[in-house]
């Protein structure tokens, strides 16, 4: 399994208290190596909670903060997820901060 590429998620703003889903589907047979929350403006994640699914298996199973997938590359959780192609990645979030957060997700695509 070697780096593939990286696929960048705009999932645009979301205001404070509200909620909002982002997919990708696969044109590929891939594995997400590592994922990471890039937020626009440098602000926190902590109370940014994101759920993560494969078609309909929740691979967080449960809201997990976004703040685990911030950091350097190094720092992420390595997760080599398999997802074929033509499958659904789906990031369902809920912006508990205290402001409006604008991020992307970035998936370190493996083949």
């Amino acid at each position: 399994m070697a780096f593939y590429a990286f696929k960048t998620i705009d999932v645009g703003s979301v205001a404070a208290g509200a909620s909002t889903e982002k997919t990708w589907t696969s044109d590929d047979d891939y594995t997400i190596h590592k994922i990471k929350f890039i937020e626009k403006t440098g602000g926190d994640l902590y109370q940014y909670e994101v759920t993560i699914s494969v078609d309909n298996y929740v691979i967080t199973k449960d809201t997990v903060s976004a703040s685990v997938f911030v950091g350097t590359w190094n720092q992420l959780p390595t997760l080599d997820i398999s997802i074929k192609k033509a499958q659904v990645i789906k990031f369902s979030i809920e912006n508990g901060e205290s402001a409006a957060r604008d991020c992307y997700i970035v998936l370190e695509l493996h083949k």
